[in-house]
């Protein structure tokens, strides 16, 4: 493989890679190898909240979804990610990620706060995060740079009211 390069893929193509795909370009990142596509970005996603984030100049995205390459800062806990108006709390810390039984990585589940969580009459807005690392016994790097860095999918998601879902559950029947 040579050069990344841009893409022209048909309209209506999204990009939604499964957990296993990511570590396809999370693992040739960490070894300086070259990526399958230039669909994940480079981008210090903790710079911003997440509704500031360029969705709309990501190729292929989903609407408000993106998956960036980024560094964890060495100083932050494990528990949450500051923003410059928020941060990140964990809901759901180090789930393996296998391929066959070797496990390639792990996941971490942020949700996003702020002291002005949007409410919306039965609808709540909120972000979360997907914050994917690497095990280091499947790739060493002796490359500090390259040792805090993950992948992250932030996804904007509206809940809807528990009844309302038991209604829409119960037509579905």
């Amino acid at each position: 493989m040579g050069e990344t390069q841009d893409l022209n893929l048909p309209m209506g193509f999204r990009f939604n890679p499964t957990e296993l795909e990511l570590y396809d370009y999370l693992i040739p990142k960490l070894k300086g190898d070259p990526l399958p596509s230039n669909l994940i970005v480079n981008l210090d996603v903790y710079k911003y909240d997440p509704h500031q984030l360029p969705f709309d100049q990501l190729k292929y995205a989903r609407e408000k979804e993106g998956f960036f390459f980024t560094k964890r800062n060495s100083d932050q806990s494990s528990t949450t990610r500051a923003t410059p108006s928020g941060n990140w709390t964990i809901s759901k810390e180090n789930i393996p990620i296998h391929r066959g039984i070797e496990v390639i990585g792990f996941k971490n589940k942020f949700l996003f706060s702020s002291g002005n969580d949007p409410i919306d009459g039965d609808q709540r807005a909120y972000w979360k995060l997907v914050e994917y690392t690497c095990n280091p016994d499947v790739v060493s790097t002796t490359n500090k740079q390259m040792e805090n860095l993950v992948i992250c999918k932030v996804r904007h998601k509206v809940r809807v009211e528990e009844d309302q879902v038991e209604e829409d559950e119960i037509e579905l029947s």
